[in-house]
C-alpha cells in the first residue's frame, strides 16, 4: 500500500464525522426554516403556555410550581413539555393529557399554538427546533444575578455559540 492509501485508511473516520456534521447542520437548518415558517402562520391562543424546565429532563423547581398553581388556580390551558421518557409516562398518569414531549403531531400542534413558553434553566428546558420569534419565552430563574450572564456580558454572542455547540 502507497503512503496516500494508509493515510486515508487511518483518517477515513474523519470524512464521516464531517460528513454527519453537514448533515446535521443542513437538518438542523431546514428544519428550523420549516418550524419558524408554520409557526408564522398557525394561530395562537393566548392561553395556552407551555412549562418546562432542567433541560426537559425532570419535573422539579420553578416552572413545576407556576405550572401546578396555573392548572389549579387559572384558566389557563398549561402544559408540561419533557424529553425524559420516565418522566413522561410517571407525569401522564398524573396530569391526564397535559404532558408533551414533541414526538407526536398533537404535541407539535400544540407548540405551535401556544404564545408563551415558561423555562426555569434556559431554552435548552424544550426543544430548540420548538422556539421561534413568534412565541415568548419566560425565564423562571432563581433570583436577580449579581453579575453580567448570558446575552448581557459583552461577550455575549461568543458566548451563546460555545454553549450551543453540538
Amino acid at each position: 500500500m502507497s503512503r496516500f492509501q494508509l493515510y486515508m485508511l487511518n483518517n477515513l473516520g474523519g470524512f464521516f464525522i464531517l460528513g454527519r456534521k453537514i448533515l446535521f447542520l443542513l437538518w438542523s437548518t431546514f428544519g428550523r426554516l420549516m418550524f419558524n415558517l408554520l409557526d408564522w402562520v398557525t394561530p395562537k391562543r393566548r392561553k395556552l403556555v407551555i412549562f418546562a424546565g432542567c433541560n426537559g429532563d425532570a419535573y422539579r423547581d420553578n416552572s413545576r410550581y407556576l405550572f401546578e398553581y396555573a392548572l389549579e388556580n387559572t384558566d389557563l390551558d398549561a402544559y408540561w413539555c419533557t424529553s425524559n421518557k420516565s418522566v413522561f409516562s410517571e407525569l401522564s398518569l398524573k396530569f391526564d393529557g397535559r404532558i408533551i414531549s414533541g414526538r407526536s403531531p398533537f404535541h407539535l400542534w400544540v407548540f405551535l399554538r401556544a404564545s408563551t413558553i415558561f423555562v426555569s434553566h434556559g431554552e435548552f428546558d424544550v426543544n430548540r427546533f420548538f422556539l421561534s420569534r413568534y412565541k415568548l419565552v419566560i425565564a423562571l430563574w432563581h433570583g436577580i444575578p449579581m453579575k453580567k450572564i448570558g446575552w448581557s456580558r459583552k461577550d455575549g454572542e461568543k458566548f451563546w455559540r460555545r454553549q450551543t455547540r453540538h
